[in-house]
């Protein structure tokens, strides 16, 4: 009996010590997620931002990394949202024109990842810098705004108790500019070679300066995906 005790527990400190000469080298994830514009809605004199007006919509992303170690791992991504359904927050009484309008974001660049514990569920930090490309279309719609131009009870004029305005369309030509993004996730090893992770994370596009768009672009993205390791190397 003793023989056999032994026996197993050598089988398993070797198929252990197996596994721990190798690590994963080469990671590639794909996940999905939603992201939402952030920002002001209104510039100073009372006009609409376009961008920030957008509902949220749905991202793509796909990340390819080099880890170097347990817990540091750098690489290339690209991940994609799309907006649409634009709304004038000065409006009470939003028509379909108004929804007609879309805003494509991609963003490309290095990243690096440090993965906070090592383990079967490993918190990690994820940061990168690169480029961000963007376009987008919003067809001219009418606006009703009510309370215009209010007026008190002992007043002698009239008020206007709303007006109507032709929003003109816009359109977004490609434009290319300085990108940024920092997230929080966790990883879930289901084997040496699949881990599932969901992420949090937070986007800058440096478009400050466009003069359509009058605002840089911010959006948090929540996303899920796998993580598949293709390449393993031997260490010891």
């Amino acid at each position: 009996m003793k023989n056999i005790s032994l026996l197993i527990l050598l089988l398993l400190l070797s198929t252990s010590y197996a596994e721990a000469q190798f690590e994963r080298k080469f990671t590639f994830d794909v996940g999905v997620g939603y992201s939402i514009p952030n920002g002001e809605a209104l510039r100073e004199d009372n006009v609409p931002y376009f961008y920030s007006n957008l509902l949220g919509g749905i991202s793509f992303m796909a990340q390819a990394k080099y880890n170097f170690s347990s817990k540091i791992a750098v690489g290339l991504k690209v991940d994609y949202s799309g907006f649409s359904y634009w709304y004038d927050p000065r409006s009470v009484n939003i028509n379909n024109d108004s929804y007609e309008s879309f805003m494509n974001v991609i963003n490309v660049g290095p990243i690096v990842r440090y993965r906070i514990l090592n383990g079967k569920f490993s918190p990690f930090i994820v940061a990168g810098a690169g480029i961000g490309i963007y376009n987008g279309e919003r067809a001219s719609t009418n606006i009703v705004i009510n309370d215009f131009f209010p007026a008190g009870p002992d007043e002698a004029y009239a008020s206007i108790d709303y007006v109507i305005f032709r929003e003109p369309g816009i359109i977004i030509q490609n434009n290319i500019q300085f990108s940024g993004s920092l997230g929080l996730g966790l990883e879930l090893d289901v084997s040496q070679s699949v881990g599932v992770f969901i992420l949090g994370s937070y986007n800058y596009i440096n478009s400050i300066n466009d003069e359509t768009l009058r605002q840089n672009i911010l959006y948090p993205t929540i996303s899920a995906g796998v993580n598949l390791n293709f390449i393993k190397s031997k260490t010891f």
